[in-house]
Protein backbone atom coordinates (compact mmCIF):
# COMPACT_ATOMS: atom_id res chain seq x y z
CA UNK A 1 0.00 0.00 0.00
CA UNK A 2 2.87 2.17 1.08
CA UNK A 3 4.51 1.62 -3.02
CA UNK A 4 1.02 2.54 -4.18
CA UNK A 5 0.71 6.00 -2.68
CA UNK A 6 3.91 6.30 -5.72
CA UNK A 7 2.60 4.35 -8.72
CA UNK A 8 0.02 5.41 -11.50
CA UNK A 9 -3.18 3.56 -10.01
CA UNK A 10 -4.16 1.79 -13.46
CA UNK A 11 -0.75 -0.04 -14.01
CA UNK A 12 -1.78 -1.12 -10.30
CA UNK A 13 -5.15 -2.59 -11.17
CA UNK A 14 -3.42 -5.09 -13.34
CA UNK A 15 -1.79 -6.68 -10.76
CA UNK A 16 -3.12 -9.57 -8.85
CA UNK A 17 -2.17 -11.46 -5.26
CA UNK A 18 0.93 -10.63 -2.98
CA UNK A 19 4.73 -10.68 -3.64
CA UNK A 20 7.13 -10.35 -0.80
CA UNK A 21 9.76 -7.15 -1.50
CA UNK A 22 12.90 -6.80 0.05
CA UNK A 23 13.18 -2.55 0.82
CA UNK A 24 16.04 -0.74 1.24
CA UNK A 25 16.56 2.82 1.89
CA UNK A 26 19.72 5.25 3.60
CA UNK A 27 19.37 7.93 6.33
CA UNK A 28 21.57 10.77 5.91
CA UNK A 29 23.48 12.36 9.00
CA UNK A 30 21.17 15.73 7.66
CA UNK A 31 17.49 13.44 7.42
CA UNK A 32 16.84 14.42 4.45
CA UNK A 33 14.96 12.70 2.05
CA UNK A 34 16.26 9.29 0.29
CA UNK A 35 15.40 7.09 -2.57
CA UNK A 36 13.47 3.79 -1.55
CA UNK A 37 14.70 0.81 -3.31
CA UNK A 38 12.32 -2.25 -3.34
CA UNK A 39 13.43 -5.72 -5.05
CA UNK A 40 11.35 -9.29 -5.20
CA UNK A 41 10.80 -11.88 -7.72
CA UNK A 42 6.87 -11.22 -7.90
CA UNK A 43 6.44 -14.90 -7.28
CA UNK A 44 2.63 -15.39 -5.74
CA UNK A 45 1.55 -11.94 -7.37
CA UNK A 46 0.18 -12.33 -11.56
CA UNK A 47 0.38 -9.10 -13.79
CA UNK A 48 -2.10 -9.26 -16.19
CA UNK A 49 -0.80 -7.06 -18.52
CA UNK A 50 -0.98 -7.24 -22.55
CA UNK A 51 1.39 -9.84 -24.20
CA UNK A 52 4.21 -9.87 -23.76
CA UNK A 53 4.72 -8.44 -19.98
CA UNK A 54 1.91 -11.13 -18.86
CA UNK A 55 3.08 -13.24 -15.90
CA UNK A 56 1.18 -15.66 -14.15
CA UNK A 57 1.35 -16.23 -10.00
CA UNK A 58 3.90 -19.36 -10.03
CA UNK A 59 6.53 -17.76 -12.24
CA UNK A 60 9.22 -15.55 -11.11
CA UNK A 61 10.09 -12.63 -12.36
CA UNK A 62 12.57 -9.95 -11.40
CA UNK A 63 11.76 -6.45 -9.98
CA UNK A 64 13.30 -3.55 -9.07
CA UNK A 65 11.61 -0.11 -7.87
CA UNK A 66 13.05 3.10 -7.15
CA UNK A 67 11.08 5.86 -5.69
CA UNK A 68 12.92 9.19 -4.88
CA UNK A 69 13.02 10.48 -1.77
CA UNK A 70 11.34 14.11 -2.96
CA UNK A 71 8.71 12.52 -5.10
CA UNK A 72 9.51 13.31 -8.37
CA UNK A 73 10.12 9.87 -9.45
CA UNK A 74 9.21 6.15 -10.19
CA UNK A 75 11.35 3.93 -12.37
CA UNK A 76 10.52 0.18 -12.24
CA UNK A 77 12.90 -2.30 -14.27
CA UNK A 78 10.60 -5.65 -14.67
CA UNK A 79 12.16 -9.28 -16.05
CA UNK A 80 14.61 -6.91 -18.69
CA UNK A 81 11.37 -6.58 -20.38
CA UNK A 82 10.18 -3.49 -19.62
CA UNK A 83 11.66 -0.09 -18.43
CA UNK A 84 8.96 2.15 -17.46
CA UNK A 85 9.71 5.85 -15.92
CA UNK A 86 7.31 7.70 -14.37
CA UNK A 87 7.55 11.28 -12.86
CA UNK A 88 5.27 12.68 -10.82
CA UNK A 89 4.74 16.16 -9.67
CA UNK A 90 2.54 16.95 -6.44
CA UNK A 91 2.09 12.86 -6.56
CA UNK A 92 0.23 12.96 -9.61
CA UNK A 93 1.85 11.24 -12.76
CA UNK A 94 3.23 13.92 -15.40
CA UNK A 95 5.33 11.94 -17.53
CA UNK A 96 4.74 7.91 -18.25
CA UNK A 97 7.26 5.91 -20.20
CA UNK A 98 7.53 2.37 -20.80
CA UNK A 99 10.39 0.61 -23.26
CA UNK A 100 9.79 -2.95 -23.99
CA UNK A 101 13.15 -5.00 -23.98
CA UNK A 102 15.63 -2.24 -25.44
CA UNK A 103 16.62 0.17 -22.54
CA UNK A 104 18.98 2.09 -24.71
CA UNK A 105 16.04 3.57 -26.79
CA UNK A 106 16.11 7.04 -25.69
CA UNK A 107 11.98 8.62 -25.65
CA UNK A 108 11.50 12.19 -25.90
CA UNK A 109 11.92 14.71 -23.58
CA UNK A 110 8.26 15.56 -22.82
CA UNK A 111 5.41 15.05 -20.47
CA UNK A 112 2.39 12.48 -22.06
CA UNK A 113 2.64 8.89 -22.21
CA UNK A 114 4.79 7.54 -24.80
CA UNK A 115 5.73 3.57 -25.52
CA UNK A 116 8.34 2.20 -27.39
CA UNK A 117 10.65 -0.97 -28.03
CA UNK A 118 10.63 -3.94 -29.59
CA UNK A 119 8.95 -7.76 -28.68
CA UNK A 120 8.23 -11.27 -30.70
CA UNK A 121 4.53 -10.61 -29.86
CA UNK A 122 2.52 -8.11 -29.06
CA UNK A 123 -1.01 -7.43 -28.14
CA UNK A 124 -2.23 -4.63 -29.73
CA UNK A 125 -6.08 -4.15 -28.49
CA UNK A 126 -4.43 -4.94 -25.09
CA UNK A 127 -1.87 -2.44 -25.48
CA UNK A 128 -4.89 0.44 -26.92
CA UNK A 129 -6.94 -0.21 -23.77
CA UNK A 130 -4.27 -0.02 -21.34
CA UNK A 131 -3.18 3.45 -22.55
CA UNK A 132 -6.56 4.48 -23.23
CA UNK A 133 -6.96 3.48 -19.47
CA UNK A 134 -4.21 5.23 -17.96
CA UNK A 135 -5.16 8.19 -19.71
CA UNK A 136 -8.78 8.31 -18.65
CA UNK A 137 -7.60 7.80 -15.15
CA UNK A 138 -5.54 10.34 -14.99
CA UNK A 139 -8.12 12.52 -16.68
CA UNK A 140 -10.45 12.22 -14.25
CA UNK A 141 -8.37 12.61 -11.21
CA UNK A 142 -7.18 15.91 -12.83
CA UNK A 143 -10.85 16.62 -13.50
CA UNK A 144 -11.96 15.83 -9.17
CA UNK A 145 -8.55 17.94 -8.33
CA UNK A 146 -9.63 20.77 -11.06
CA UNK A 147 -5.95 20.88 -12.47
CA UNK A 148 -5.70 20.68 -15.79
CA UNK A 149 -2.25 20.99 -15.39
CA UNK A 150 -2.04 17.05 -14.32
CA UNK A 151 -3.24 15.83 -17.39
CA UNK A 152 -2.04 12.98 -18.90
CA UNK A 153 -1.82 13.00 -23.30
CA UNK A 154 -0.31 9.98 -25.45
CA UNK A 155 2.42 12.00 -26.89
CA UNK A 156 3.28 8.55 -29.31
CA UNK A 157 5.45 5.81 -29.39
CA UNK A 158 8.08 3.17 -31.50
CA UNK A 159 7.18 0.06 -31.59
CA UNK A 160 8.87 -2.84 -33.40
CA UNK A 161 6.46 -6.39 -33.29
CA UNK A 162 7.55 -9.66 -35.18
CA UNK A 163 4.14 -10.53 -34.78
CA UNK A 164 1.06 -7.65 -33.63
CA UNK A 165 -2.12 -9.76 -32.95
CA UNK A 166 -5.54 -7.97 -32.86
CA UNK A 167 -8.23 -10.78 -31.41
CA UNK A 168 -7.51 -13.59 -33.89
CA UNK A 169 -5.78 -11.39 -36.52
CA UNK A 170 -2.30 -10.80 -36.81
CA UNK A 171 0.43 -9.18 -38.70
CA UNK A 172 4.14 -9.85 -38.90
CA UNK A 173 7.43 -7.91 -38.76
CA UNK A 174 5.40 -4.51 -38.07
CA UNK A 175 7.09 -1.04 -37.21
CA UNK A 176 4.90 1.22 -35.74
CA UNK A 177 5.56 4.76 -35.22
CA UNK A 178 2.79 7.24 -33.60
CA UNK A 179 3.39 11.17 -33.33
CA UNK A 180 0.91 13.95 -32.58
CA UNK A 181 -0.41 15.77 -35.51
CA UNK A 182 1.18 19.87 -35.42
CA UNK A 183 -2.01 20.93 -36.71
CA UNK A 184 -5.10 19.11 -35.52
CA UNK A 185 -6.20 17.64 -32.00
CA UNK A 186 -4.73 14.25 -32.85
CA UNK A 187 -1.88 11.60 -33.89
CA UNK A 188 -0.43 10.44 -36.88
CA UNK A 189 0.62 6.64 -37.31
CA UNK A 190 2.96 5.67 -39.83
CA UNK A 191 2.90 1.93 -40.23
CA UNK A 192 6.14 -0.40 -42.07
CA UNK A 193 6.54 -3.62 -43.21
CA UNK A 194 5.62 -6.54 -45.03
CA UNK A 195 2.17 -7.04 -43.81
CA UNK A 196 1.41 -3.19 -43.64
CA UNK A 197 3.06 -0.10 -45.48
CA UNK A 198 1.05 3.00 -45.15
CA UNK A 199 -0.30 5.51 -42.79
CA UNK A 200 -3.67 6.86 -41.53
CA UNK A 201 -4.36 10.05 -38.57
CA UNK A 202 -6.73 9.92 -35.35
CA UNK A 203 -8.17 13.14 -34.83
CA UNK A 204 -10.85 14.57 -32.13
CA UNK A 205 -11.65 17.88 -31.88
CA UNK A 206 -12.62 19.53 -28.80
CA UNK A 207 -16.39 18.14 -28.25
CA UNK A 208 -16.05 15.95 -31.07
CA UNK A 209 -16.22 12.22 -32.09
CA UNK A 210 -13.12 10.31 -33.21
CA UNK A 211 -12.12 10.84 -37.02
CA UNK A 212 -10.01 8.08 -38.66
CA UNK A 213 -8.36 8.66 -42.14
CA UNK A 214 -6.17 6.08 -43.65
CA UNK A 215 -3.90 5.41 -46.61
CA UNK A 216 -2.46 2.12 -47.23
CA UNK A 217 -0.70 0.92 -50.06
CA UNK A 218 -0.52 -3.20 -48.43
CA UNK A 219 -2.46 -4.51 -45.60
CA UNK A 220 -2.07 -8.34 -45.31
CA UNK A 221 -3.70 -9.70 -42.88
CA UNK A 222 -3.30 -13.46 -40.93
CA UNK A 223 -6.08 -15.11 -39.45
CA UNK A 224 -5.40 -17.92 -36.49
CA UNK A 225 -9.08 -20.11 -35.80
CA UNK A 226 -10.99 -18.56 -33.20
CA UNK A 227 -11.12 -19.47 -29.67
CA UNK A 228 -14.33 -22.30 -29.04
CA UNK A 229 -17.11 -20.91 -27.73
CA UNK A 230 -17.37 -19.96 -24.53
CA UNK A 231 -21.30 -21.71 -24.08
CA UNK A 232 -19.54 -25.07 -25.01
CA UNK A 233 -20.80 -27.42 -22.70
CA UNK A 234 -21.57 -24.98 -19.56
CA UNK A 235 -25.78 -25.16 -20.49
CA UNK A 236 -25.24 -21.40 -20.77
CA UNK A 237 -27.12 -19.96 -24.15
CA UNK A 238 -25.39 -16.58 -25.35
CA UNK A 239 -26.68 -13.68 -25.64
CA UNK A 240 -29.01 -12.36 -28.72
CA UNK A 241 -27.56 -8.97 -28.43
CA UNK A 242 -24.50 -8.57 -30.40
CA UNK A 243 -21.87 -6.05 -29.15
CA UNK A 244 -23.99 -5.14 -26.22
CA UNK A 245 -21.12 -2.77 -24.88
CA UNK A 246 -20.67 -0.63 -28.60
CA UNK A 247 -22.79 2.33 -28.26
CA UNK A 248 -23.05 3.64 -31.78
CA UNK A 249 -23.24 7.33 -30.84
CA UNK A 250 -19.48 6.65 -29.94
CA UNK A 251 -18.03 5.48 -32.94
CA UNK A 252 -15.41 7.04 -35.19
CA UNK A 253 -15.61 8.47 -38.68
CA UNK A 254 -13.60 6.45 -41.39
CA UNK A 255 -12.19 7.17 -44.43
CA UNK A 256 -9.76 4.43 -45.27
CA UNK A 257 -8.56 3.28 -48.70
CA UNK A 258 -6.18 0.22 -49.04
CA UNK A 259 -4.43 -0.40 -52.94
CA UNK A 260 -3.80 -4.06 -51.93
CA UNK A 261 -5.19 -6.08 -49.62
CA UNK A 262 -4.64 -9.38 -48.59
CA UNK A 263 -6.42 -11.84 -46.12
CA UNK A 264 -4.06 -15.41 -45.67
CA UNK A 265 -3.32 -16.04 -49.05
CA UNK A 266 -7.05 -14.77 -50.63
CA UNK A 267 -5.50 -11.25 -53.00
CA UNK A 268 -9.07 -9.20 -52.42
CA UNK A 269 -7.73 -6.40 -54.82
CA UNK A 270 -8.67 -2.84 -53.39
CA UNK A 271 -10.45 -1.86 -50.54
CA UNK A 272 -12.56 1.40 -49.66
CA UNK A 273 -14.18 2.22 -46.16
CA UNK A 274 -16.26 5.30 -45.68
CA UNK A 275 -18.19 5.68 -42.80
CA UNK A 276 -19.39 8.86 -41.07
CA UNK A 277 -20.79 10.06 -37.86
CA UNK A 278 -24.13 11.02 -36.97
CA UNK A 279 -26.24 12.66 -33.92
CA UNK A 280 -27.87 9.75 -32.97
CA UNK A 281 -25.22 6.81 -33.97
CA UNK A 282 -23.09 6.06 -37.37
CA UNK A 283 -23.87 5.27 -41.00
CA UNK A 284 -21.82 2.91 -43.35
CA UNK A 285 -21.49 4.96 -46.17
CA UNK A 286 -19.38 2.23 -48.26
CA UNK A 287 -17.76 -0.52 -48.05
CA UNK A 288 -16.16 -1.62 -51.51
CA UNK A 289 -13.92 -4.57 -52.89
CA UNK A 290 -12.33 -4.68 -56.66
CA UNK A 291 -10.30 -6.32 -58.53
CA UNK A 292 -9.70 -9.44 -56.08
CA UNK A 293 -11.16 -12.69 -55.31
CA UNK A 294 -14.69 -10.53 -54.16
CA UNK A 295 -16.21 -7.77 -55.78
CA UNK A 296 -19.25 -5.97 -54.35
CA UNK A 297 -20.20 -3.55 -51.30
CA UNK A 298 -21.89 -2.66 -48.25
CA UNK A 299 -23.46 -0.16 -46.68
CA UNK A 300 -25.35 0.30 -43.42
CA UNK A 301 -27.20 2.44 -40.45
CA UNK A 302 -26.82 2.16 -36.46
CA UNK A 303 -28.77 4.77 -34.68
CA UNK A 304 -30.01 4.99 -31.07
CA UNK A 305 -32.16 7.58 -29.83
CA UNK A 306 -35.04 8.07 -26.91
CA UNK A 307 -33.55 4.51 -25.69
CA UNK A 308 -33.99 2.63 -28.55
CA UNK A 309 -31.52 1.11 -31.05
CA UNK A 310 -32.30 0.38 -35.02
CA UNK A 311 -30.22 -0.66 -37.58
CA UNK A 312 -29.99 -1.55 -41.42
CA UNK A 313 -27.66 -2.79 -43.80
CA UNK A 314 -26.77 -4.02 -47.48
CA UNK A 315 -24.36 -5.87 -48.61
CA UNK A 316 -23.80 -7.51 -52.36
CA UNK A 317 -20.91 -9.59 -53.12
CA UNK A 318 -19.45 -11.76 -55.78
CA UNK A 319 -16.46 -14.22 -56.41
CA UNK A 320 -14.03 -16.59 -54.76
CA UNK A 321 -12.90 -15.18 -51.58
CA UNK A 322 -15.29 -16.44 -48.74
CA UNK A 323 -13.10 -18.30 -47.03
CA UNK A 324 -10.94 -15.23 -46.34
CA UNK A 325 -13.96 -13.16 -45.64
CA UNK A 326 -14.97 -15.33 -42.84
CA UNK A 327 -11.51 -15.80 -41.69
CA UNK A 328 -11.53 -11.77 -41.01
CA UNK A 329 -14.58 -11.86 -39.38
CA UNK A 330 -13.22 -14.26 -37.00
CA UNK A 331 -15.22 -17.35 -38.19
CA UNK A 332 -13.60 -20.46 -39.69
CA UNK A 333 -13.55 -20.77 -42.73
CA UNK A 334 -16.90 -23.19 -43.35
CA UNK A 335 -17.29 -22.94 -47.51
CA UNK A 336 -15.40 -22.21 -50.60
CA UNK A 337 -16.44 -21.91 -53.95
CA UNK A 338 -14.60 -21.01 -57.62
CA UNK A 339 -18.30 -18.27 -57.21
CA UNK A 340 -20.32 -17.39 -55.01
CA UNK A 341 -22.85 -14.71 -55.25
CA UNK A 342 -24.75 -12.84 -51.64
CA UNK A 343 -27.05 -10.27 -51.58
CA UNK A 344 -28.64 -9.50 -47.85
CA UNK A 345 -31.23 -6.62 -46.60
CA UNK A 346 -31.18 -6.64 -43.09
CA UNK A 347 -33.03 -4.52 -40.32
CA UNK A 348 -32.71 -4.79 -36.77
CA UNK A 349 -36.39 -3.18 -35.48
CA UNK A 350 -36.87 -0.83 -33.02
CA UNK A 351 -35.66 -2.17 -29.78
CA UNK A 352 -34.29 -1.16 -26.04
CA UNK A 353 -31.26 -4.04 -25.89
CA UNK A 354 -29.35 -3.18 -28.79
CA UNK A 355 -28.39 -4.70 -32.19
CA UNK A 356 -30.50 -7.75 -30.48
CA UNK A 357 -30.94 -10.45 -32.98
CA UNK A 358 -34.78 -11.00 -31.87
CA UNK A 359 -35.48 -8.12 -33.51
CA UNK A 360 -33.70 -9.19 -37.05
CA UNK A 361 -36.22 -8.61 -40.26
CA UNK A 362 -35.07 -9.17 -43.62
CA UNK A 363 -33.74 -11.60 -46.58
CA UNK A 364 -30.86 -13.42 -47.70
CA UNK A 365 -29.74 -14.70 -51.22
CA UNK A 366 -27.35 -17.30 -51.66
CA UNK A 367 -25.58 -18.61 -54.98
CA UNK A 368 -22.73 -21.08 -54.64
CA UNK A 369 -20.84 -23.33 -57.68
CA UNK A 370 -18.40 -25.56 -57.72
CA UNK A 371 -17.08 -26.18 -53.97
CA UNK A 372 -16.96 -27.88 -51.31
CA UNK A 373 -18.70 -27.92 -47.35
CA UNK A 374 -15.47 -27.95 -45.17
CA UNK A 375 -15.63 -30.47 -42.62
CA UNK A 376 -15.08 -28.26 -39.61
CA UNK A 377 -16.63 -26.77 -36.52
CA UNK A 378 -19.96 -25.52 -38.09
CA UNK A 379 -19.49 -21.78 -37.03
CA UNK A 380 -21.20 -19.38 -39.97
CA UNK A 381 -22.30 -22.29 -41.95
CA UNK A 382 -25.18 -22.78 -38.99
CA UNK A 383 -26.53 -19.32 -39.88
CA UNK A 384 -26.32 -20.57 -43.37
CA UNK A 385 -28.83 -24.09 -42.08
CA UNK A 386 -26.30 -26.11 -43.43
CA UNK A 387 -24.73 -27.07 -40.62
CA UNK A 388 -22.97 -30.61 -40.89
CA UNK A 389 -24.32 -31.19 -44.11
CA UNK A 390 -21.17 -33.25 -45.28
CA UNK A 391 -21.84 -35.56 -41.63
CA UNK A 392 -25.43 -36.60 -42.59
CA UNK A 393 -25.11 -38.62 -45.39
CA UNK A 394 -22.52 -40.50 -43.69
CA UNK A 395 -24.94 -40.67 -40.52
CA UNK A 396 -27.37 -42.03 -42.93
CA UNK A 397 -25.06 -44.50 -44.36
CA UNK A 398 -25.64 -43.38 -47.64
CA UNK A 399 -22.65 -44.37 -49.90
CA UNK A 400 -22.31 -40.34 -51.51
CA UNK A 401 -18.97 -40.24 -53.56
CA UNK A 402 -18.65 -37.20 -52.74
CA UNK A 403 -18.65 -36.87 -49.08
CA UNK A 404 -14.73 -36.64 -48.91
CA UNK A 405 -12.45 -36.35 -45.72
CA UNK A 406 -12.31 -32.28 -46.31
CA UNK A 407 -16.36 -32.13 -46.27
CA UNK A 408 -18.86 -32.23 -49.16
CA UNK A 409 -18.59 -31.73 -52.32
CA UNK A 410 -21.12 -29.52 -54.12
CA UNK A 411 -21.60 -28.57 -57.77
CA UNK A 412 -24.65 -25.94 -57.22
CA UNK A 413 -26.18 -24.12 -53.83
CA UNK A 414 -29.29 -22.05 -54.34
CA UNK A 415 -30.81 -20.43 -51.16
CA UNK A 416 -33.11 -17.64 -50.32
CA UNK A 417 -34.19 -16.97 -46.26
CA UNK A 418 -37.10 -14.77 -45.25
CA UNK A 419 -35.91 -13.04 -42.25
CA UNK A 420 -38.65 -12.28 -39.28
CA UNK A 421 -38.46 -11.76 -35.56
CA UNK A 422 -34.66 -13.24 -35.54
CA UNK A 423 -35.79 -16.35 -37.32
CA UNK A 424 -34.68 -17.22 -41.11
CA UNK A 425 -37.45 -19.15 -42.89
CA UNK A 426 -35.80 -21.18 -46.01
CA UNK A 427 -37.92 -22.90 -47.93
CA UNK A 428 -36.28 -23.45 -52.00
CA UNK A 429 -32.57 -24.42 -50.51
CA UNK A 430 -31.37 -26.56 -52.71
CA UNK A 431 -27.49 -28.69 -52.95
CA UNK A 432 -26.35 -30.48 -55.96
CA UNK A 433 -24.20 -32.81 -55.52
CA UNK A 434 -22.23 -35.14 -57.61
CA UNK A 435 -24.34 -38.24 -56.61
CA UNK A 436 -27.40 -36.43 -54.80
CA UNK A 437 -29.54 -33.41 -54.47
CA UNK A 438 -30.26 -31.92 -51.26
CA UNK A 439 -33.60 -29.80 -49.99
CA UNK A 440 -33.75 -28.17 -46.76
CA UNK A 441 -36.43 -26.24 -45.59
CA UNK A 442 -37.95 -25.01 -42.20
CA UNK A 443 -36.99 -22.80 -39.87
CA UNK A 444 -32.93 -21.88 -38.09
CA UNK A 445 -33.68 -19.67 -35.09
CA UNK A 446 -30.72 -17.14 -35.49
CA UNK A 447 -31.26 -15.71 -31.75
CA UNK A 448 -32.42 -18.79 -30.03
CA UNK A 449 -30.08 -20.47 -31.71
CA UNK A 450 -31.34 -23.80 -32.99
CA UNK A 451 -33.68 -25.60 -35.87
CA UNK A 452 -36.37 -27.01 -37.08
CA UNK A 453 -36.00 -28.03 -40.84
CA UNK A 454 -36.49 -30.98 -42.76
CA UNK A 455 -33.67 -32.26 -45.17
CA UNK A 456 -34.63 -34.50 -48.22
CA UNK A 457 -32.03 -36.16 -50.30
CA UNK A 458 -32.84 -37.70 -53.64
CA UNK A 459 -29.95 -40.05 -55.08
CA UNK A 460 -28.55 -39.49 -58.46
CA UNK A 461 -28.97 -43.81 -59.25
CA UNK A 462 -30.63 -45.09 -61.72
CA UNK A 463 -31.38 -48.53 -59.66
CA UNK A 464 -31.89 -47.10 -56.50
CA UNK A 465 -29.88 -49.18 -54.47
CA UNK A 466 -28.47 -46.24 -52.14
CA UNK A 467 -32.11 -45.75 -50.66
CA UNK A 468 -32.75 -49.63 -50.63
CA UNK A 469 -29.47 -50.16 -48.56
CA UNK A 470 -30.83 -47.51 -45.94
CA UNK A 471 -34.21 -47.78 -45.60
CA UNK A 472 -34.20 -52.06 -45.87
CA UNK A 473 -31.20 -52.33 -43.31
CA UNK A 474 -27.83 -52.57 -45.25
CA UNK A 475 -25.75 -52.77 -47.87
CA UNK A 476 -26.76 -57.20 -47.98
CA UNK A 477 -30.50 -56.45 -48.55
CA UNK A 478 -29.54 -53.28 -50.77
CA UNK A 479 -27.45 -55.74 -53.15
CA UNK A 480 -30.52 -58.83 -53.07
CA UNK A 481 -32.76 -55.40 -54.28
CA UNK A 482 -30.55 -54.28 -57.33
CA UNK A 483 -30.25 -57.90 -58.25
CA UNK A 484 -33.77 -58.79 -58.41
CA UNK A 485 -33.77 -55.45 -60.41
CA UNK A 486 -31.40 -56.66 -63.00
CA UNK A 487 -33.41 -59.79 -63.07
CA UNK A 488 -36.58 -58.05 -63.95
CA UNK A 489 -34.91 -55.36 -66.43
CA UNK A 490 -36.29 -52.63 -64.98
CA UNK A 491 -35.37 -50.19 -62.18
CA UNK A 492 -36.92 -49.59 -59.01
CA UNK A 493 -38.53 -46.19 -58.63
CA UNK A 494 -40.67 -46.58 -55.76
CA UNK A 495 -37.92 -45.35 -52.84
CA UNK A 496 -36.50 -42.37 -54.92
CA UNK A 497 -35.56 -40.09 -52.31
CA UNK A 498 -35.41 -40.13 -48.38
CA UNK A 499 -35.85 -37.61 -45.63
CA UNK A 500 -35.31 -36.60 -42.35
CA UNK A 501 -35.96 -34.06 -39.87
CA UNK A 502 -33.49 -31.85 -38.30
CA UNK A 503 -34.59 -30.25 -34.46
CA UNK A 504 -32.79 -28.93 -31.70
CA UNK A 505 -29.60 -26.52 -30.71
CA UNK A 506 -27.10 -25.53 -32.94
CA UNK A 507 -24.24 -27.64 -30.91
CA UNK A 508 -26.63 -30.40 -31.20
CA UNK A 509 -29.14 -30.99 -33.35
CA UNK A 510 -31.37 -33.95 -33.50
CA UNK A 511 -31.89 -35.99 -36.43
CA UNK A 512 -35.11 -37.93 -36.77
CA UNK A 513 -35.11 -41.40 -38.58
CA UNK A 514 -34.94 -41.73 -42.27
CA UNK A 515 -38.26 -42.57 -44.51
CA UNK A 516 -38.55 -43.36 -47.83
CA UNK A 517 -40.20 -40.94 -49.77
CA UNK A 518 -42.48 -41.78 -53.13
Amino acid sequence: DALAHYLPRPWLDYAEGATALRVAFDVGRDGGPSDIHATGDLAGMALNLPTPMAKTAETPAPLDITIAGDGSRVDVAYDERLDIGVRLAGGRPTRVQARLNDPGLTPPDTNGVWIGGRADTVDGLGWFYLVRNLLTAAEEEATSTDDEATELAFIGGDLRAGELRVDNRYYENVHVRTRPMSDAPGWRVDLDGPDTRGQFTWTQPAGGRVAIDGDLARLAIHTRPPEPDDDHGDGQTPSPVIWPEVDPRELPGLRVDVASLWVDDTDFGRASLSAATRADGWQLERLALDDGALTGWATGRWTRADGRTRASAETRFEGHGLPGLFGTLGYPPTVRAERARVHAQLEIAPNPNGLDLRALDGGVNLALDNGTLLSVDPGAARVLGLVNLYVLPRRLQLDFRDVVDQGLAFDSIRAHFDIDDGNAYGDGVRIETPSSRIDIEGRIGLAARDYDERVTIVPKVGSGVAIASTVFGGPIVGAAVLAVQELLKQPIQKFSSIGYTLKGSWDDPQIAEPSAEQ
